[in-house]
């Protein structure tokens, strides 16, 4: 259970979101700003700091900031054999980043250079001239290590953020702006590697693919949940679902009263029954709501981690493997050739709008 907790929020109003997310970024990142952000957070846990520490792991964030940003906007302009390999290096930036503004111990000069994964490829990929399978580059997986970037982002805490609609006794709708806070490392304690099957049936970006390209049943489906009084109403999309899937997928339903229309699927329940099997809220770059899968799922985690493991492998993968890049990129008889291309072009928005959610503890609704 991820119990929900409110928040405060900001809408984004933007003709090229990707910009204003880096503008907000930019402007939050003054020296002057996150000096006093990071005093702040001190104070609140009571581990006061001097002024010249606090500067200096607020330079350490604006570097690491205009670090990702770079390798963002280098990636644009790269083909697609290298692209993974700039994102993901952009992606450790932000989670560097990230360390280092909520860990008070931490700064560039503390932290280790290993990036805390290692990939993991079957024995049969490992020679070209063995024949490939989708299935094979699917249990392709990202193993963690004891100490490095990876690892120190598995134990912080992450947001997850979402909007709560609320239909009101006098039928005035609203919603409640609202955050699910994750710790990798607590929820998934047994959890010691990531395959690209697990990550790619777990990113909203993708579940359409993962569906259709793939075969695969997706772990992320599309609905929200809506308040009403006393009870819950949770709406899933019928799109390429089934009922007999969503039984399988969430503990909720066992206890809900089942309706439908055309399009969706209606889950109604009591607030305090749904509240004991309270599913993670996504949303995807466009703010599309998901519901994640709390059954046989075995990753209920926030994208910034998804993303991170997914970049390294797919970065590993056309860096050190390129028989099996190509086989990846070339063949659209598979179904995985489309999904490194949206995979980039929907992190360059949905990372930095993470990243600045994260620095500013807002709700920044698209």
């Amino acid at each position: 259970m991820i119990i929900p907790s409110e928040t405060k929020s900001s809408e984004l109003r933007y003709v090229d979101l990707e910009k204003q997310a880096w503008r907000e970024i930019f402007t939050l990142s003054d020296i002057r700003i996150l000096k006093e952000k990071i005093k702040t957070q001190s104070k609140i846990s009571q581990q006061p700091m001097t002024d010249d520490y606090a500067r200096q792991k607020a330079l350490d964030i604006q570097y690491c900031i205009k670090q990702a940003h770079e390798y963002f906007k280098s990636s644009k302009v790269a083909s697609i054999s290298i692209k993974p390999t700039l994102i993901y290096y952009a992606i450790i930036n932000l989670a560097a980043a990230l360390i280092i503004l909520k860990k008070r111990e931490k700064s560039l000069n503390s932290m280790r250079e290993a990036h805390g994964l290692k990939d993991k490829i079957p024995d049969n990929l490992k020679s070209s001239n063995l024949q490939i399978n989708r299935s094979d580059i699917l249990k392709i997986s990202a193993e963690f290590q004891e100490s490095g970037t990876f690892t120190e982002l598995l134990h912080l805490d992450l947001q997850e953020y979402f909007i709560l609609p609320i239909k009101n006794s006098d039928n005035l709708n609203t919603s409640r702006d609202l955050y699910q806070s994750l710790n990798f490392s607590q929820s998934n304690p047994n959890i010691k590697e990531l395959d690209l099957l697990t990550l790619f049936t777990n990113i909203p970006e993708i579940w359409k693919e993962t569906r259709l390209s793939l075969k695969k049943e997706s772990k992320i489906y599309l609905g929200e949940a809506l308040l009403n009084n006393e009870t819950i109403t949770c709406r899933i999309s019928k799109e390429l679902v089934t009922i007999e899937e969503l039984k399988r997928n969430f503990r909720f339903t066992a206890n809900a009263e089942l309706a439908e229309s055309n399009n969706n699927f209606f889950f109604k329940l009591e607030k305090n029954e749904y509240r004991k099997f309270t599913p993670l809220t996504k949303r995807d770059i466009i703010g599309n709501q998901y519901l994640t899968s709390d059954i046989d799922n075995n990753i209920v985690a926030s994208d910034i981690l998804l993303y991170y493991a997914t970049f390294f492998i797919l970065g590993s993968l056309s860096r050190y493997k390129p028989f099996l890049w190509r086989y990846i990129i070339d063949d659209s008889m598979h179904g995985l050739n489309t999904i490194p291309s949206i995979l980039c072009e929907s992190s360059y928005i949905k990372m930095p709008l993470y990243f600045l959610m994260e620095l500013d503890s807002n709700f920044y609704k698209i």
